[in-house]
């Protein structure tokens, strides 16, 4: 049996820039970490092996003097295990 979990990351938001104006969203990428740590010994646990783990992409775009841009994190990852 194959199963798919998602794990999400816990989102961390930062205000930067001149005056605390732009607001950063960034993964807690250690909370992160010890999630899916916790989660492998749960499915080692219950017979699983684990198959792959694959990042879950997002991203935040502003707008800054009139031109785009932005950045992408991690949102979470994608875990597919086998019994």
């Amino acid at each position: 049996m194959v199963i798919t979990l998602c794990i999400k990351a816990a989102i961390i938001e930062e205000k930067s820039g001149m005056l605390g104006s732009t607001v950063v969203i960034r993964p807690n990428t250690q909370k992160l970490n010890d999630d899916l740590q916790i989660k492998t010994l749960e499915l080692d646990e219950d017979g699983y092996k684990i198959i792959s783990v694959t990042p879950i992409i997002s991203g935040q775009s502003n707008w800054n003097n009139g031109a785009p841009s932005g950045f992408s994190f991690t949102d979470g990852l994608q875990v597919i295990a086998q019994k």
